[in-house]
């Protein structure tokens, strides 16, 4: 009877499977996975190991999982992480891969001490047993479970050396100066320096927004310092970029201001170049901290933190209304005509790509949340109120700097997603790089591809379908944009959010059906 009722249960789901749709385009190939069944199945993110071995951290019967496929995206091995490697009532923080094993940290709360612990284990990337048994990272005292820190870890790029990063918990004392805990370590897991760095702010002025750790085992932080109420002037910037740097061992600390002369720093980020330098880039506005009218490029020298290059490009009016309706276009021209300030808004900056000539490449993207309130009271006099929270992941904007941080292009990708209540799951992109190109991934309508000439009047069905798109950019600026294929209703839906990209140039892709998911992968030409 038991295997009449399996039996019956595969010969249905795989009736919903029977001609699943395929994505396909010009130059490139895109190849699925068979079905795997998801009921009571949840897979949280993907993790891309050595020799593009894919894992991937679910949640099964609210247990949690980790998973090998094999080259087919099939499911090749798991194991069960709790109570098997980790113990109960733990928080798995980060699986990584380093130096050929999985590495795995994970918090608990020793409520006895009041301590919020930090553990990490080594998994055979092979067949998941575990390699070293757990060890102890550091521990923050905690007073509050709502306040007891929080940690993350970076790797250095040329994956030599690992920190491990503990927000320490928020301190409430008047003028209390912020501190993190940090461990940086070698390759074989082995301790090269630890300590916890003072912050020279006090907590709740300074907001960390990044850190990293350089190949030579050397910690920045880069945060935003907000002004007193009463220091802060009228059309000035409420708050400074920091950057923050620990040398030699944390013993020597440096930091530098970020700021650009009368603009305002709208979003920043950075990496650590193998020379040591500090290539910074970001969006800068002249009225507002979420405006962008236009893009920068700072390199600072790493020992003395001082700006050897800083240029500006700022975006033509032409530019700020590519993408919008002819309505939308005819009102920022007249803003623009009547003198007022036109920007950009709400965009953050999503990557930094360093070109092989030392130029860089800076990828932003429009993402901003709304929440509406509704209350509404029946004939019997009940009062309800609904929530809604609104998520919009818009155009893409690229540019292009070259090694002397002088402009060279910039471009849009356009792109409009909205969704309601579910985080923006299935909006964003996911970005690979191969040789001279960068290659965007992300669904969206109809209407916003180019050539597909839908009439909105006569089919009005099909101008908004969803369609899984590819875009491209080359190192020139050269841009294609192309439908992969309709997202058919009730059929597997790509999120690229959770897409790995591969060292290659491929992309692995995450699918999400009703009762079953699909990985897969993307090689182009």
């Amino acid at each position: 009877m038991k295997k009449l009722i399996i039996f019956t249960l595969i010969t249905c789901f795989g009736g919903l499977f029977v001609n699943a749709q395929e994505f396909t385009g010009e130059g490139i190939e895109v190849s699925q996975s068979e079905p795997i069944i998801s009921k009571k199945n949840y897979l949280g993110y993907l993790i891309l190991g050595d020799n593009d071995v894919i894992f991937s951290r679910n949640t099964i019967k609210r247990k949690p999982y980790l998973i090998r496929y094999d080259e087919n995206m099939e499911v090749e091995t798991k194991v069960l992480l709790t109570p098997n490697i980790v113990p109960k009532r733990s928080s798995i923080e980060s699986i990584i891969p380093f130096n050929g094993g999985l590495l795995m940290f994970y918090s608990k709360l020793d409520k006895a001490r009041k301590t919020n612990d930090l553990f990490y284990v080594v998994l055979s990337q092979d067949d998941l047993t575990s390699l070293q048994d757990e060890t102890k990272v550091f521990s923050l005292t905690y007073s509050s479970k709502r306040n007891s820190g929080s940690f993350d870890i970076a790797m250095s790029r040329d994956s030599s050396k690992l920190l491990a990063f503990a927000n320490t918990p928020n301190k409430r004392s008047k003028g209390a100066r912020d501190e993190v805990s940090v461990v940086v370590m070698d390759k074989d897991f082995e301790i090269i320096w630890d300590d916890v760095l003072s912050i020279p702010y006090a907590d709740k002025d300074f907001a960390i927004t990044d850190y990293d750790v350089d190949n030579d085992g050397n910690v920045y932080i880069l945060g935003k310092h907000y002004k007193q109420k009463s220091k802060r002037q009228k059309k000035k910037p409420r708050g400074t970029y920091k950057l923050i740097g620990y040398f030699e061992e944390g013993h020597d600390r440096q930091q530098f201001d970020l700021r650009l002369s009368n603009k305002f720093i709208s979003d920043i980020t950075y990496f650590v170049k193998d020379d040591g330098n500090i290539l910074c880039s970001g969006l800068y506005s002249n009225t507002s901290t979420s405006g962008a009218a236009g893009a920068f490029y700072l390199e600072i020298e790493n020992e003395t933190l001082e700006v050897i290059v800083e240029n500006l490009v700022e975006f033509s009016l032409d530019f700020i209304t590519q993408g919008l309706s002819e309505r939308a276009t005819k009102r920022t021209k007249k803003r623009a005509k009547k003198g007022k300030d036109v920007e950009l808004y709400s965009y953050e900056v999503r990557n930094l790509i360093e070109k092989e000539d030392g130029g860089l490449v800076m990828v932003a993207e429009q993402y901003f949340v709304r929440v509406t309130t509704t209350t509404t009271t029946n004939a019997n006099g009940t009062t309800s109120t609904q929530t809604t929270y609104h998520y919009y992941y818009n155009d893409i904007v690229v540019v292009s700097f070259d090694e002397e941080g002088e402009i060279e292009w910039h471009d849009k990708i356009e792109k409009a997603q909205y969704s309601t209540n579910d985080g923006g799951y299935y909006s964003g992109f996911n970005m690979v790089v191969k040789g001279d190109k960068m290659h965007f991934y992300f669904v969206d309508q109809a209407y916003s591809v180019p050539g597909l000439d839908i009439d909105r009047r006569t089919d009005k069905k099909a101008y908004k379908a969803n369609h899984f798109i590819y875009a491209s950019l080359d190192l020139d600026g050269n841009k294609e944009v192309q439908s992969l294929g309709e997202i058919h209703r009730k059929e597997f839906r790509p999120v690229p959010k959770e897409f790995v990209s591969m060292r290659d140039g491929r992309s692995t892709i995450y699918l999400r059906g009703r009762k079953a998911y699909k990985l897969g992968r993307i090689v182009v030409d």
